[in-house]
C-alpha cells in the first residue's frame, strides 16, 4: 500500500488451522482466572474489572497515554497525515552491499525527514514510564512507535532485498542509564541460524533506533560482522573464537536506523558513569515472508495494529523477555492478565506458564 495505511486493523496473519502463521488461535475460555489484581502493580489496579481478573482496555490506554503528552493512540486523522520515506537508489545499493558483506547497515535520514519524527515526545514518554516504574515497552501502545517503522518500509526492504516481508512480535524499548551503571543486553544472537535463507542471506532483521544520540559515553550496540565471525550460521555464543579488533560499535544520532541480521552476534555496551543522558532506544524485528514465521503472529507492515492487539503483543514481549530484561514479577502477572482479557478478540496460543492458573 503506497503512502497510506489502515488504522484499527489487526494486521496479523491469523487463519485457523494454519499454525504456520499464528501457532493457532485459542478461545479465551481456555484460560483459567485464579489470580487477582492484588498481584499486579498498584498503578494498574484501577484498570481492572470488578472481579480483578481482566483489564479494561480504555483505562489501560488512558493510563499509558498520560505519560505520552502529544502522542496518539488510534488517531485516524493523525495517521492519515503520515507518508512513507522515499529512498535514493544509491542508498538502496549501499544498504544492500553492506548487508551482503557484513550483515548490518545504518540508515541516516536527512534532517528534514528526521524532523518529522516526534523523537522528543517519544523519548519523553519512555523517560516518564521508566521513572514511574512502568516497563518502557508499553510505549508501543502509541501510534508513533509503530508509524516510525511503517514510514521506513522502503529502507527495510532495501536491507532484506524484498518488499515481501512482515513485522515480527519481537520488539522492545530501552531506557539505559550509564550514570547508574546500567548496560544493554548481554551478548546474544536474536533468531540465530534459523533466520538465514538457504543461500545464506539474512531472512530476518532487528531494526534498532536510538531516540537519543548514542556514543561511547552513553554506550552503543556492539556487533561482530558476519564475515568476521567464525561461528556465523550457528547459534553458538562465545567470546573465544573471534578477534576483538573485528568488533564494531554503532554510534548514531537520534532517529538513525540500525539494521542487522538476526544471525549476528551483538550486545549492548556499558557507557560512562559521567554520561549526562540515558540511552533510550527501540527495536522491532522484520522477516521475509518466504522464511516462515520465526515467532508468530506475524504483522502486516502496512497495517497498524488495533490498541487491544498492541497491548497483547506488549504483554507477549514482557513474558518472552522476562529474564533477559529482569522484569518485576508483578508486571509479568499484569502481562498474563492482559493476555487473558480478550482485548483484541485474537488470542494466539501461548505457553502454559504464560497463562493465569
Amino acid at each position: 500500500m503506497a503512502g497510506r495505511l489502515p488504522l484499527n486493523m489487526h494486521g496479523t496473519q491469523c487463519r485457523a488451522p494454519a499454525r504456520s502463521t499464528t501457532d493457532s488461535c485459542v478461545n479465551h475460555d481456555r484460560v483459567l482466572h485464579t489470580m487477582f489484581r492484588d498481584n499486579a502493580p498498584e498503578i494498574t489496579r484501577p484498570c481492572f474489572t470488578a472481579d480483578g481478573n481482566r483489564v479494561r482496555l480504555e483505562d489501560v490506554v488512558a493510563l499509558l497515554l498520560s505519560h505520552g503528552q502529544g502522542l496518539h493512540v488510534e488517531d485516524h486523522a493523525f495517521v492519515a497525515q503520515q507518508r512513507q520515506i522515499d529512498v535514493d537508489m544509491r542508498v538502496v545499493d549501499t544498504i544492500g552491499a553492506r548487508m551482503a558483506l557484513e550483515g548490518f547497515a545504518q540508515f541516516t535520514p536527512a534532517d528534514d525527514v528526521r524532523s518529522t519524527v516526534p523523537l522528543a515526545a517519544m523519548r519523553d514518554m519512555v523517560t516518564s514510564l521508566a521513572q514511574t516504574g512502568i516497563p518502557p515497552v508499553f510505549a508501543f501502545v502509541c501510534d508513533e512507535f509503530w508509524l516510525t517503522y511503517w514510514r521506513l518500509q522502503k529502507v527495510v526492504a532495501a536491507a532484506l532485498g524484498t518488499t515481501a516481508f512482515m513485522l515480527m512480535p519481537d520488539f522492545w524499548v530501552w531506557h539505559v542509564s550509564a550514570k547508574a551503571g546500567q548496560a544493554g543486553w548481554s551478548m546474544h544472537r536474536d533468531a540465530g541460524a534459523r533466520s538465514l535463507l538457504p543461500d545464506g542471506r539474512a531472512g530476518a532483521l532487528s531494526l534498532w533506533m536510538p531516540l537519543t544520540p548514542v556514543d561511547s559515553s552513553t554506550g552503543c550496540v556492539m556487533l561482530l560482522p558476519k564475515h568476521r565471525d567464525p561461528d556465523h550460521g550457528t547459534d553458538r555464543v562465545s567470546q573465544a573464537g573471534f578477534d576483538v579488533r573485528d568488533i564494531r560499535a554503532l554510534p548514531g544520532a537520534a532517529g538513525d536506523l540500525m539494521m542487522w541480521s538476526q544471525s549476528l552476534l551483538h550486545w549492548g555496551s556499558r557507557g560512562s558513569t559521567l554520561a549526562e543522558t540515558s540511552r533510550i532506544s527501540m527495536s522491532i524485528g522484520a522477516q521475509v515472508e518466504a522464511l516462515g514465521p520465526l515467532n508468530p503472529p506475524l504483522l502486516k507492515p502496512d497495517m497498524l495494529p488495533a490498541a487491544g492487539l498492541r497491548l497483547e503483543l506488549i504483554a507477549k514481549q514482557i513474558l518472552q523477555y522476562e529474564q533477559f530484561a529482569a522484569i518485576d514479577p508483578s508486571w509479568a502477572h499484569f502481562a498474563r492478565v492482559v493476555l487473558a482479557s480478550g482485548l483484541s478478540g485474537l488470542v494466539f496460543d501461548i505457553p502454559v506458564e504464560w497463562r493465569l492458573g
